[in-house]
């Protein structure tokens, strides 16, 4: 793989030298040969043109181009990673992926992961509940979960807001949302 330098809509310079840096550092941690194009302003001039990079990639003798964009609107930021094979010059495979934009780093790096390593990707979160009561029953998005004392976390939730009840027979239940993240 090479490591097209990514195009910039709305980031300046030194963000994008971090989101570039992200970039390749994740590709190496996913066990991926990287390097980087010799001739990145050619990469640039390319401006997503996948025949070009295909191009860039076969002057840098490799099989695969990973190259992409990163778009800046307010406090958000949009990413979009893509494969290209050298031997065809077609696009392989791409992903989309956004996030607030003090967290950009983190957005490229679940982005490469998702495009080159999807199998390690970790798409559910998990939450932990904690109550003093014994015998009531748990309730996450309407689905019974288990029975109090509950014992470790209630794993293979979809990030975003779940609603949580705890009802215990003859007592008052209670009923809220909680956010799960992935980290």
């Amino acid at each position: 793989y090479v490591v097209a330098p990514l195009d910039a809509l709305g980031a300046d310079a030194v963000m994008l030298d971090k989101l570039n840096g992200a970039l390749r550092d994740e590709v190496r941690v996913l066990g991926t040969d990287t390097s980087s194009l010799a001739d990145e302003s050619a990469a640039h001039a390319c401006g997503g043109d996948v025949a070009c990079l295909a191009g860039a990639g076969a002057k840098a003798h490799a099989d695969f181009v990973v190259a992409g964009s990163a778009g800046l609107a307010g406090d958000l930021v949009h990413v979009t990673l893509r494969t290209i094979t050298v031997a065809t010059g077609t696009e392989y495979k791409a992903v989309d992926d956004e996030g607030t934009a003090d967290q950009a780093e983190r957005v490229v790096r679940r982005a490469a992961m998702k495009l080159l390593a999807p199998d390690k990707y970790v798409t559910s979160g998990a939450l932990v509940l904690a109550t003093p009561l014994e015998g009531a029953k748990l309730f996450v998005d309407g689905k019974e979960r288990g029975t109090t004392p509950f014992l470790g976390p209630v794993e293979g939730l979809a990030p975003g807001r779940r609603e949580v009840e705890v009802r215990d027979p003859g007592k008052t239940s209670w009923r809220g949302f909680v956010d799960v993240a992935v980290d």
